[in-house]
């Protein structure tokens, strides 16, 4: 078997194509790669490529090479071969008519839609009134099942870290993307000299609810209290589930008084909960709160958190439904 100098390239261009869909640090890495092999790999003819953010999600332009016709501008929303989810031959007389292709389009186009199993990433079309466009449909083919694959792979990777990253329970972050937060926060925060603010707090009495109404209405209380926390902070600042019916509260530019009023403030929000379990009233509610403060009380967050959780063992010692900095008496009810 012969092998020119083409072929050789199309491997080399194939394979470093592959090699990006397990490698690439990022769906935007293996994105770049593609821009970058495609107009290569199909240099012969002209062609663009259109991705959308998620599956089944609007299509945008990634990137167009060679003498495309003006009518191929238009976003190839209703093609045929989206709906088929295979290579289709399209012209201004398919059937049905597929709806980037202008009725006065002079070229057909022949366009491969990204699928890996049920899922649809976009778009490859290239120029059809080509010498060896049987070549070029090869290429193509194998081009776009490689990065269909690889985007497939990013989409998973993302999935899976959303729900390693957020409580199933109450919909807030778990502690581990708080972990990665403030490793961040922290290095803004040491540039500009500024403050964390840390809050630990624990819903009092959580077990005698789930003695006096069931497991299911301290599930009810937990999601409740974390609806409350997440819909109360600024933008810039990061609630999370800690365990059970603890919480932690990363305040973000935020002195010690501050993270303390705000402590505070969310004490009197679940006062007012009014929280019903199967029809039952589930009566008043309340939460004790420790505070510290990056960097006066640590450096490191679990360290700051021990801080957090010795002031909360105060409170909670002290009659619950109270907040207590490190080594700062309760704020008064």
């Amino acid at each position: 078997m012969h092998t020119t100098t083409a072929d050789v390239q199309e491997l080399k261009l194939l394979a470093d194509l592959a090699r990006m869909t397990q490698t690439s640090a990022s769906r935007q890495d293996l994105v770049d790669s593609a821009t970058w092999v495609l107009p290569r790999l199909l240099a012969d003819s002209h062609g663009d490529l259109h991705l959308n953010a998620e599956p089944g999600g609007p299509l945008q332009t990634a990137c167009r090479w060679g003498q495309a016709p003006a009518e191929w501008h238009i976003p190839p929303t209703g093609c045929p071969a989206l709906t088929v989810a295979h290579p289709v031959g399209c012209d201004s007389r398919s059937t049905p008519a597929c709806a980037h292709i202008c009725p006065d389009a002079t070229q057909a186009h022949y366009c491969v839609p990204l699928v890996c199993g049920t899922d649809i990433h976009g778009l490859l079309r290239i120029g059809d009134a080509l010498p060896d466009k049987d070549i070029m449909h090869h290429r193509s083919l194998t081009a776009s099942g490689l990065l269909a694959m690889g985007l497939t792979i990013h989409t998973l990777r993302g999935r899976l870290r959303t729900e390693a990253m957020t409580d199933p329970l109450t919909g807030l972050f778990t502690r581990r993307y708080l972990e990665e937060t403030f490793s961040r926060e922290r290095s803004r925060a040491q540039r500009a000299q500024r403050c964390i603010g840390v809050v630990l707090t624990d819903i009092d009495r959580l077990g005698e609810i789930n003695e006096r109404f069931g497991p299911s209405a301290g599930d009810t209380v937990v999601r409740e209290v974390g609806v409350l926390l997440g819909a109360s902070v600024r933008g810039s600042d990061l609630p999370c589930r800690d365990e059970g019916g603890a919480f932690l509260l990363l305040v973000i530019d935020s002195s010690h008084n501050d993270t303390l009023n705000r402590a505070e403030e969310l004490r009197h929000a679940v006062e007012r909960l009014d929280i019903t379990h199967l029809g039952r009233k589930i009566g008043a509610m309340g939460i004790s709160a420790g505070v510290a403060t990056f960097p006066d009380h640590g450096h490191e967050l679990d360290d700051l958190i021990a801080a957090c959780r010795q002031a909360l063992a105060r409170a909670k010692k002290s009659g619950r439904n109270l907040v207590f900095g490190v080594d700062s008496p309760p704020l008064s009810r």
